[in-house]
């Protein structure tokens, strides 16, 4: 949905999906130009079936280096559209779903040095949260000693 609003409010003109997140984000736009983005966020909507809750098996790997935007696979089950992933409060970027057990994801650079827990939000809202399932840590630091030949 591409939607201008003259105001700070928005109503859908459609019925939004049961059982199921929907995402949004916001930016503004006017004279001066159109701004950034804002984090995106989600809600859900009350539906009245749901599916089996996502399981995680893995994150490989499970670690990274501050700085550095990494690849990670996540090895579970139960996915339902593409779920969304976070480490912390860190959305993780282009989630895919390589296959019914293997979902494929990067963490961005920018995430702090430290440890996050693992969360996996299905499209129906269902989620699971694996603590301390990867650690950032802080990229090593090289000293050289100028080298005298006499």
């Amino acid at each position: 949905l591409d939607a201008h609003a003259a105001t700070t409010a928005y109503t859908a003109t459609e019925a939004l999906a049961e059982g199921r997140s929907h995402w949004w984000r916001v930016r503004a736009d006017n004279v001066c130009g159109d701004g950034a983005w804002s984090d995106a966020s989600f809600f859900c909507t009350a539906g009245d079936e749901w599916g089996p809750l996502p399981t995680v098996v893995s994150i490989s790997p499970n670690s990274a280096t501050a700085g550095m935007m990494t690849q990670v696979v996540i090895e579970g089950g139960n996915w339902i559209d593409t779920p969304a992933v976070r480490l912390g409060d860190t959305w993780l970027l282009s989630v895919t779903v390589a296959s019914s057990a293997t979902l494929m994801a990067y963490v961005p650079g920018s995430l702090p040095v430290g440890t996050y827990a693992l969360t996996v939000v299905n499209g129906d809202c269902q989620s699971v949260v694996v603590p301390d399932a990867f650690a950032v840590r802080a990229a090593a630091s090289y000293y050289y000693l100028p080298l005298v030949i006499k």
